[in-house]
């Protein structure tokens, strides 16, 4: 009878172990599975959707160049969004599709594919994207248009894009059979070192004997002033031609004229001006 006893004992005692056991499985199971769809949105496989429990690298990749505001998709753009040959599987799936087209090395641009055709076209044209990805790389740059000798605008067969200053770029660009040519547009040549001087501690010209025609110019192109021919000069030469003094100014003595007028010289400035300069054309 005491056998029996400790035989039932012993059974429920191993009942109540494997049933805790069984418990502590089940919790143990709940956690991981719970860790497991709070994981699933950002794992990555490359076959079925399984229910639409997972989320293809490629669909996320397409979602991310949808919401690009420019045209132009540079790799580093999505790299993040899975390892190196990740992400060159679902570019190369993408460019199938018609997403997007390659241009250059780890450079792409948007593109679409006709419903009819199934041809597959950028969405603008090798010059405007190569102006962007260049702007995108922190390079300023343009397109160079080309013209006939009548002004026309010529088809080119190359795409030209001007460069600003002395900057070479190596970077290879292409779409559609065409290429990109880079054109360097250098800064125009510096104007000649003006002659026009002012005395340090006075501010007054300091006005030279020789020289005058020179001087005079570079002084109205300093202060950006120009002769212009008003009714008061008219009526002042026909008073002096009525009076017997016919006097013809030339374009330097017009200058100083303008010169005075905007009050760019002072009058007496404008004398030694005027009285240098025809002292010097005597001489001539």
């Amino acid at each position: 009878m005491e056998t029996r006893t400790n035989s039932t004992s012993s059974r429920e005692g191993l009942e109540n172990f494997l049933s805790l056991t069984i418990i502590e499985m089940k919790q143990s199971y709940l956690i991981v599975s719970d860790r497991i769809n709070t994981l699933m949105p950002l794992l990555t496989v490359s076959g079925r959707d399984h229910g639409g429990l997972f989320m293809k690298l490629e669909e996320r990749m397409q979602s991310a160049i949808d919401g690009m505001l420019g045209n132009v998709i540079l790799r580093m753009d999505i790299a993040t969004l899975g390892g190196h040959s990740q992400v060159s599987v679902a570019l190369d799936e993408l460019m199938r599709k018609g997403v997007i087209v390659r241009m250059g090395i780890g450079i792409y641009a948007k593109a679409s594919r006709h419903p009819v055709t199934g041809v597959v076209t950028p969405v603008a044209d090798l010059e405007t994207l190569a102006v962007e990805v260049l702007q995108r790389l922190g390079v300023s740059a343009s397109v160079q248009v080309a013209k006939s000798g009548a002004g026309r605008l010529v088809a080119s067969k190359d795409a030209r894009i001007c460069i600003k200053g002395s900057r070479r770029i190596r970077r290879k660009l292409s779409l559609g059979g065409r290429s990109v040519v880079y054109v360097n547009e250098l800064a125009s040549p510096r104007k000649p070192k003006s002659s026009v001087r002012r005395h340090p501690k006075t501010g007054a010209l300091i006005i030279p004997k020789s020289g005058l025609r020179r001087y005079v110019m570079d002084l109205a192109d300093a202060f950006q002033v120009a002769y212009i021919r008003t009714y008061a000069d008219e009526w002042a030469e026909n008073v002096s031609r009525l009076a017997g003094d016919d006097v013809q100014t030339d374009v330097i003595e017009n200058l100083v004229i303008a010169l005075k007028k905007e009050k760019k010289v002072t009058g007496l400035e404008a004398v030694h001006l005027l009285t240098n300069y025809l002292r010097e054309k005597q001489r001539v």
